[in-house]
């Protein structure tokens, strides 16, 4: 990892770069002042940092953070899933969520390359997991990303898996993660169109989706009609409790400011009540962590909306 967001190789001796996170990443980290500077710009009151392994087990470096800053951030815990079922993964949950004040567990699928997906987040194995969860009572943050060549199938496949998971464990709330990715798997032609068995899935009553659409396309321009027509439809079958903004800031402002991951719903969308953004963009974040929110998103969004940042309607 190089610095100003670089990724750099070498391939037959000659030195080599990807450009894949933003410039402004000069050493590859987004430090807490930063993310909350970014926060402020934007007008978010809370993040939720989800742990997940690509950047390392950060159990205590994640509780210090939320230690520093009550009001502005709340952490996932973390597991290795394919060990799920040990002790010591146990344990190591309890201790996140009662004495590390870790407010959900972030499950990610790809966990399973580990055994090479001989197992899966369905396993019947994982049941004393899933009891704890239900003892602290916390959420689990689903990520159902795999790295298997033919990624579409596969990503249905997990669909598939969580679908039988939520049938099967109703009493415990849970978030499908990063939106809905085979919008980058899939065939120009049918890019944009939902699977069937994802709306399925997404009705179970526990279930709820991160609304992070605008990622899914980066070769498309905002403010994204094709993601405000996936949105409505979305909303149309689902309604707008099982709604969560999310942004995947920092690595988010490789693609696109920060500001057009919330103005595309805060300014655009013109099927969403005020009502429906309130809850979409925080109030269904906080009434899955049991809070009652603080009340600053409507007079941030109300000081933002000057001339010439009216929302639109979608034509």
């Amino acid at each position: 990892m190089g610095e100003n967001g670089r990724i750099e190789f070498t391939v037959g001796g000659e030195d080599c770069f990807i450009q894949w996170y933003a410039p402004w990443m000069t050493d590859m980290t987004a430090r807490p002042q930063l993310m909350l500077a970014f926060m402020n710009q934007v007008g978010v009151d809370m993040g939720v940092l989800q742990h997940d392994h690509v950047y390392g087990a950060l159990d205590e470096y994640l509780a210090n953070v939320v230690e520093q800053h009550p009001d502005r951030f709340i952490a996932l815990a973390q597991i290795r899933e394919w060990q799920a079922d040990r002790d010591e993964q146990l344990e190591r949950l309890r201790r996140q969520v009662e004495d590390l004040g870790h407010r959900g567990l972030y499950f990610s699928a790809e966990g399973f390359a580990h055994v090479d997906y001989a197992s899966d987040l369905a396993d019947p194995r994982w049941e004393p997991l899933w009891d704890l969860v239900r003892s602290l009572k916390i959420p689990v943050f689903w990520y159902l990303h795999t790295s298997r060549l033919d990624r579409f199938t596969a990503y249905l496949d997990q669909a598939d898996r969580l679908n039988r998971w939520a049938a099967e464990h109703e009493d415990i709330p849970c978030v499908w993660t990063h939106g809905i990715e085979t919008v980058i798997m899939r065939p120009r032609s049918q890019r944009f169109d939902i699977p069937p068995s994802f709306l399925e899935c997404l009705k179970r009553p526990n279930l709820h989706l991160e609304v992070m659409l605008h990622l899914m396309a980066p070769d498309t321009q905002y403010p994204w009609p094709w993601a405000q027509q996936m949105l409505q439809e979305f909303y149309d079958t689902l309604g707008p409790r099982k709604l969560l903004w999310g942004s995947n800031m920092p690595a988010a402002e490789r693609t696109y400011p920060y500001t057009q991951a919330m103005d595309w719903i805060r300014m655009h969308c013109a099927f969403l009540s005020d009502q429906d953004r309130d809850l979409i963009l925080g109030g269904n974040a906080a009434s899955l962590f049991g809070m009652t929110g603080t009340g600053r998103y409507r007079q941030v969004r109300e000081a933002r909306t000057w001339p010439g940042r009216e929302r639109v309607d979608l034509e």
